[in-house]
């Protein structure tokens, strides 16, 4: 009999134990994400009255905004959907395939291969504002000072010139974003049963052969999850424009979606544009929504499992 009390006690020690490792993460999902896309979703419909201070509601006025500033032509917003999903695509067809290169040879654990796995992690460990600051060290310094002593002629920094500009910051990003592919790629491969691989070695596969038949196929799923998930960067990352340029954009060509959202509610028309800005969001995720499913449906589809 004592025995069974003491087994109750100890359940229910364990059951309070857990509750109270779960109470805080429970709030804070409530209060952070329901709360808080709720009252965005709100104020959407809202527009704030400078005589009352507070938000009216409004109905549809933002929504109608929004689509009247896509037709403007000194409106930023359609440059800013370009540009995301130039950077988007970059990340993907560029920054996935270069990533997926260097973790099979991390993975195979050649030549340097633990140096190079530190290396292409950093921009992950060192913040972000470092990362540019030497970015930006080396692209309009350094390499031009390097230039000028080599040929006699100093050019322009890529981050200096208008025409390259751009382009700089999409290398910089498919750079600080190998990081986190490499590792997750790496880690996917290493789960790759040893028997298969040690089959293929026996007969005599070639790198590429096992590369792009074996290796490849095994971790599909993980290249197509960062493949789904990087939609949303499309309408929420801000591709580290204001880490390079703060609020003072040296042309108007570099606007992201991200950044054009952080950038009109700072701007002097008040608490109006956080409803302005609520309105962009729920028409992004009306977007993101059907095109996120798609992907992963098209996806899925070619899944090399599926014909197995």
């Amino acid at each position: 009999m004592k025995k069974t009390k003491s087994i109750q006690t100890a359940k229910k020690s364990d059951l309070i134990f857990y509750i109270g490792w779960i109470v805080l993460p429970v709030i804070q999902f409530l209060i952070f994400y329901c709360v808080v896309n709720f009252n965005s979703f709100t104020l959407a419909f809202k527009k704030y009255n400078i005589n009352t201070g507070n938000f009216d509601w409004e109905g549809f006025y933002n929504f109608k905004d929004l689509f009247r500033n896509l037709t403007l032509p000194g409106d930023p917003l359609p440059t800013a959907l370009k540009n995301s999903l130039i950077l988007y695509l970059c990340n993907t067809l560029i920054g996935v395939s270069l990533a997926l290169v260097f973790s099979f040879y991390i993975y195979k654990k050649k030549f340097a291969s633990e140096f190079f796995r530190v290396v292409l992690f950093l921009p992950q460990i060192f913040s972000a504002i470092v990362m540019v600051i030497v970015y930006k060290f080396f692209t309009d310094r350094a390499i031009p000072e390097m230039i000028f002593k080599l040929t006699g002629s100093r050019p322009m920094g890529v981050l200096s010139e208008e025409s390259t500009r751009f382009g700089a910051i999409v290398f910089f990003n498919i750079w600080t974003g190998f990081g986190t592919n490499i590792l997750m790629y790496v880690s996917a491969m290493t789960k790759i049963p040893t028997e298969i691989t040690e089959a293929a070695a026996l007969d005599g596969v070639s790198a590429p052969r096992e590369f792009f038949q074996i290796t490849l196929p095994l971790i599909y799923p993980t290249i197509s999850a960062f493949m789904v998930i990087g939609i949303t960067a499309i309408f929420t990352s801000q591709g580290a424009i204001y880490e390079f340029f703060g609020e003072k954009l040296p042309d108007g060509n570099l606007y992201t979606v991200g950044y054009y959202l952080f950038r009109y509610v700072l701007e002097s028309a008040g608490l109006n544009n956080y409803a302005y800005a609520s309105a962009v969001g729920i028409i992004a995720t009306c977007i993101a929504a059907p095109i996120t499913l798609t992907l992963r449906k098209v996806l899925d589809h070619f899944d090399p499992s599926r014909e197995m």
